[in-house]
């Protein structure tokens, strides 16, 4: 598990990847977002053969000042929110579960 405060980053984002990975092999890779960010992911042995495996989607805006919302999508289904206040510091997170009948609920504060 990885915390936030823990990263040194050399400027403010409200999105911030850390990516794991086996082609880095000192430390992690990690960057910033301002807005939103976009993975494809593909899967194949070679150029000539991939194939669109799944694409993610993390978005951000602020709805009011200091009330920040994350959304954070898999092939274009919405399956988590969070919302930060800043003021208070403190972050509501929802997570979209689907099943035959629609959508399902959950949330969680931290």
């Amino acid at each position: 598990m990885i915390i936030l405060k823990d990263l040194k980053m050399s400027k403010q984002y409200p999105i911030y990847n850390v990516i794991s990975s086996c082609a880095y092999k000192q430390s992690n890779k990690s960057y910033g977002i301002r807005e939103h960010g976009e993975l494809n992911c593909y899967v194949g042995t070679s150029k000539q053969r991939s194939y669109k495996f799944f694409n993610t989607k993390t978005t951000h805006r602020e709805i009011k000042p200091n009330l920040h919302e994350y959304r954070f999508y898999l092939d274009g289904e919405l399956v988590k929110t969070a919302k930060y206040d800043y003021i208070l510091n403190e972050v509501e997170i929802e997570t979209i579960k689907y099943n035959k009948f629609g959508k399902e609920t959950k949330f969680a504060k931290k």
